[in-house]
């Protein structure tokens, strides 16, 4: 009797990184299946922009509500805080699963040119915008000091 077997040319790639689940688990872009390990977690995909007046830092949060999502500046440091919930419909049957739930958090650290008091957060259709607004910086010109 012939067997038809189903071609999967990644799969061997896919073998590869769920035995490394605990390093690259952690990382946006890997790859998971189902699996009975512990959730270590996702980070989002952040994009840091500059202009001429502040940075932005731009997460892509789909399907998470904007009260599920804390934005925090402690001692120098942006910090952002969220979870994506896993919600599905009890007759369904998972067959793979790729997208990353529970909670995440990203660290990062502020310039001494952003100032802290002005940082603002806007939430729009699955993607968060954070303005760090930079300080205004004063051109010092050089002093001569008289020698005695």
């Amino acid at each position: 009797m012939n067997t038809a077997l189903r071609w999967e040319p990644f799969r061997r790639v896919d073998e590869l990184f769920n035995a490394f689940t605990p390093l690259f688990g952690r990382l946006p872009f890997a790859s998971g299946t189902v699996s009975n390990e512990p959730d270590l977690g996702w980070m989002p995909m952040t994009d840091i922009l500059e202009g001429d007046k502040e940075f932005l830092v731009k997460l892509y949060l789909p399907e998470i509500p904007r009260d599920a999502v804390e934005v925090f500046v402690d001692e120098g440091t942006l910090i952002i805080k969220g979870e994506r919930k896993l919600l599905r419909a009890k007759d369904l049957e998972v067959l793979r699963s790729e997208i990353r739930y529970g909670p995440f958090e990203r660290r990062f650290m502020l310039p001494d040119t952003v100032d802290p008091k002005l940082v603002r957060a806007d939430f729009k259709e699955g993607v968060l915008l954070v303005h760090l607004p930079k300080i205004e910086q004063k051109v010092i010109e050089p002093k001569r000091i008289a020698i005695q």
